[in-house]
């Protein structure tokens, strides 16, 4: 027979009034809201230039700004994803080039430009990179961007792509082949150095919340032939875990190269 709640030992009272209400039950982690509400398209579409071959920027900025429709921002998504890809891509907004994707300057300019011809203010927009951007809005932020220090600043009017680097890794030096944009989700705090994307490659199965790993190189150089430059690789995040690698072009690792993070008002 219960006794009544009156007669109740106070710690089974407790357990009891805590179980009825759900009390005890954690909320969901900022990480796991992101993972549950950001959209994952895939950058293949055949109604994409180039069937979204180069599309990977305008795809996950897509998927960032989808998320922050929902939190508020509503005028971000006016029609469907996919149609704001496409604007995001076009030469008005990032110019996506057909070969060379979008480079860091061009999804600044592309987000910025989107974003308040929408109607929205900027609070504050940030870049973290070895490569040269411009702009007066921009606070710049030059060298090697560390994405778990930088996922932990995300919250609800924020927004953040990495883009990361496919590397040929000779011996201590790193030769780079191509690069790659992917949605930023948050810190993984259960797991050290790790962090989450949404990557729009059709390597990664829709709907896959990579779990990226991350660790600092200590010698050698960063080589881009297509630039003609090498830089320093000490202090460089070498990426893996279940970051899936573009071997296309001779790639054998990857590492972080630039960072954008937007915040609105």
């Amino acid at each position: 027979m219960s006794l009544p709640i009156a007669r109740m030992p106070l710690v089974v009272l407790l357990l009891t009034l805590a179980t009825s209400v759900n009390v005890l039950a954690a909320p969901p982690s900022d990480l796991q809201e992101r993972e549950r509400n950001t959209p994952d398209l895939p950058q293949s579409q055949q109604s994409l230039p180039g069937r979204g071959g180069q599309y990977c920027g305008p795809v996950s900025a897509s998927n960032a700004l989808a998320w922050l429709a929902g939190r508020g921002y509503p005028e971000l998504l006016p029609a469907s994803q996919l149609e704001l890809a496409r604007t995001l891509g076009s030469p008005e907004r990032m110019n996506t080039a057909k070969t060379r994707g979008t480079g860091p300057q061009a999804m600044i300019r592309g987000l910025v430009g989107y974003v308040q011809e929408r109607g929205y203010k900027i609070e504050q927009i940030d870049y973290y990179g070895w490569r040269k951007v411009k702009g007066d809005s921009v606070n710049v932020e030059p060298g090697h961007p560390n994405a778990m220090e930088i996922a932990r600043t995300l919250d609800t009017n924020s927004i953040g792509l990495l883009n990361v680097g496919w590397y040929k890794q000779e011996g201590d030096n790193f030769r780079r082949v191509g690069g790659h944009w992917v949605t930023l989700l948050g810190a993984d705090e259960n797991y050290p150095a790790t962090f989450v994307v949404h990557d729009p490659a059709g390597r990664s199965p829709q709907g896959t919340h990579e779990r990226v790993t991350a660790q600092q190189i200590e010698t050698g150089k960063l080589i881009n032939p297509r630039r003609k430059s090498e830089l320093d690789a000490a202090g460089a995040w070498q990426l893996g875990g279940e970051l899936k690698i573009n071997t296309r072009k001779g790639a054998t690792t990857s590492v972080l190269d630039n960072v954008v993070v937007l915040r609105l008002e």
